[in-house]
């Protein structure tokens, strides 16, 4: 599951759960964010209970709508997984009502 916890027209930070982990994604229209977009991922992480060394910045290859750009995870699982990746993106589209549908692509 996942929580919207800040948006603009360029870019969106979710917060992922998992059981009692916590983690938290950068995703962006194009593969390079600003000084400015990548401190406000630097303060969610420490907002969070992260610590800066603890995300990893993935290899920018443009492939979609949503480049995947930057995470960090609690879950030993999904550090492995977060390590492993070379690139991804996210094809968002309408749900009903307030609701997003995202499909998320990876190639590790």
């Amino acid at each position: 599951m996942a929580e919207l916890i800040h948006s603009d027209k360029d870019l969106f930070i979710l917060k992922h759960f998992k059981d009692n982990h916590v983690g938290l994604s950068l995703s962006a229209r194009t593969a390079e964010v600003t000084k400015e977009q990548l401190e406000e991922f630097e303060a969610q992480l420490r907002c969070h209970g992260f610590k800066l060394e603890e995300a990893f910045i993935t290899s920018p290859k443009p492939l979609g709508m949503w480049q995947f750009v930057a995470g960090a995870a609690q879950l030993p699982q999904h550090l492995l997984e977060l390590l492993l990746i070379d690139h991804g993106h996210l094809h968002v589209q309408p749900g009903g009502r307030q609701e997003l549908l995202i499909t998320q692509h990876v190639a590790v």
